[in-house]
């Protein structure tokens, strides 16, 4: 035999289809107060995207395995964001952040481009043979479940003729132990296709997101943690109808009705009853959560117990990922997001989707140091007239110590305590008139860790320059350089302008 290659057209030509296009309008503000402490963010939005591009009814007369893409129609979601934020430091050491945001969003369909203005999702999505569960439709959130509205198990007989002979909707064959069905049209008759409706909705509410955190004298601690809530999900974890015999079930089974008052919540098991496998609120659970996402716990050997030259960071830290989900949902997890099968807008239908793995780990972050042989590093602060900021910083009390210091015309020289803030003497100091204006430049030893010997000059003009302020001097500027030739160590020197 001989064999030809050839191709064919799996997909419906569409020649007139157009990329999606959203248009979005946003209204808010970013605010900080107590000195950037606390900080506010508000954001109200409306999006609407346009030419939705999605997967058109197939008629199988055509020919094609798919059906054509289309621009099917306009979706608008609109809500409010909100952040707070607050960062603070209590005492010399101790620097803590709080951070919560939240969202709350609706979404709507405005247009579809087909007569109906419906879409229908996959059939067998919930489990096999079973009737489609999600739906597009204008003026309804994207994705809603369809279904019917379960109320319960018919006990005994009697409580079915009752119902009967009080007008109530029931099913011409139902018998003990079959689901209960609300009559939804109110046409007197109980049929799926007229009595299903909005049941449910995967889209949350609500968002929150939370971010918290400290650290202590080289110890460092966070926790990241969100969460959604006022959506719904559609859960089955078995893969066909409960008449049928040779599928797993869930434990769930074992609290199937099989006798009057044992059950009002799962029907019984038999074939021949396939009323009782409708899509419906039966399968359905709220699902709001929180999960705690992240905790982090760390300490920095390089600010502490091993001060070098060599490292700027040797972090040991452990972390754990997905610890905790805080939820009533029985399902394995919450946040399921789609299992809608070749609808990819269908969402949050849990047919036993692998979780969200919980992982621990350790690590170690090494940050090494710049070559000490490289020169310090000038450090300039801001202008002085920015006193908040130096007085945020500066935490050292100027002390009194006897001492020498010497008047070279202009020129102030002041000498500190060894590997301190601390000013020696402050009686030559006290010779600057008030209302003078000046600058210092405090300098650093020659020996040791360059940076951190920068930063003690740094200290030491933030010392010398509170102590002229208090007295009614204004500085305009302070620095700090490292040591040279022509300064000893431990001096500040004050210029008068």
């Amino acid at each position: 035999k001989n064999y030809t290659t050839g191709a064919y057209a799996q997909n419906v030509p569409n020649e007139d289809i157009t990329w999606e296009t959203s248009e979005q309008i946003n209204v808010g503000f970013d605010a900080n107060f107590f000195n950037s402490r606390l900080g506010i963010n508000f954001d109200w939005y409306k999006k609407t995207t346009k030419d939705w591009l999605v997967e058109a009814p197939l008629n199988m007369i055509t020919g094609y395995e798919k059906a054509a893409y289309i621009n099917g129609g306009d979706i608008e979601n609109k809500g409010i964001e909100v952040g707070l934020s607050w960062k603070d430091r209590i005492g010399k050491d101790f620097n803590y952040h709080v951070n919560v945001n939240g969202a709350w969003n609706k979404n709507k369909v405005t247009r579809l481009a087909n007569a109906s203005g419906k879409i229908t999702g996959q059939t067998s999505a919930i489990f096999q043979n079973s009737s489609y569960v999600s739906v597009v439709e204008v003026g309804q959130p994207i994705a809603y479940f369809s279904g019917m509205e379960y109320d319960g198990i018919w006990q005994n007989q009697a409580e079915i003729d009752a119902a009967r002979a009080a007008g109530q909707a029931v099913l011409a064959d139902a018998q003990p132990g079959d689901c209960k069905w609300i009559d939804y049209n109110k046409d007197g008759k109980i049929t799926l296709d007229e009595d299903r409706h909005n049941i449910g909705d995967p889209n949350p509410d609500f968002t929150l997101g939370v971010n918290l955190g400290f650290d202590y004298k080289g110890f460092d601690f966070s926790v990241q943690g969100a969460g959604q809530f006022g959506m719904q999900i559609m859960q089955c974890y078995r893969t066909g109808m409960l008449d049928n015999l040779f599928v797993q079930y869930s434990t769930d089974a074992f609290d199937r009705w099989h006798g009057e008052g044992t059950s009002n919540t799962m029907p019984i098991l038999k074939q021949g009853s396939e009323n009782n496998q409708w899509v419906s609120n039966r399968y359905m659970q709220n699902a709001d959560f929180f999960k705690i996402q992240n905790i982090t716990i760390g300490y920095d050997f390089a600010k502490n117990l091993w001060k070098n030259d060599y490292f700027s960071q040797l972090r040991l830290y452990v972390q754990a990922q997905n610890l905790y989900t805080f939820t009533k949902y029985t399902g394995v997890d919450p946040e399921v997001g789609s299992s809608g099968g070749k609808d990819s807008w269908a969402r949050g239908i849990d047919v036993g989707l692998y979780p969200t793995a919980r992982t621990y780990l350790v690590g170690l972050s090494v940050k090494f140091a710049d070559n000490k042989s490289k020169p310090a590093k000038e450090v300039v602060a801001p202008q002085y007239i920015e006193k908040e900021v130096v007085k945020e910083v500066v935490k050292e009390v100027v002390k009194e110590v006897p001492g020498k210091s010497t008047t070279v015309q202009n020129t102030y020289v002041v000498t500190f305590e060894v590997n301190s803030s601390d000013i020696k003497n402050t009686n030559e100091l006290a010779g600057i008139p008030a209302g003078s204006t000046v600058e210092i430049v405090a300098y650093a030893s020659p020996e040791g860790n360059a940076d951190a010997n920068v930063a003690l000059s740094q200290r030491r003009a933030d010392a010398v320059a509170k102590y002229l302020e208090s007295k009614g001097i204004k500085v305009v500027r302070i620095s700090a350089k490292g040591a040279d030739t022509e300064h000893a160590n431990r001096i500040a020197i004050v210029t008068v302008k």
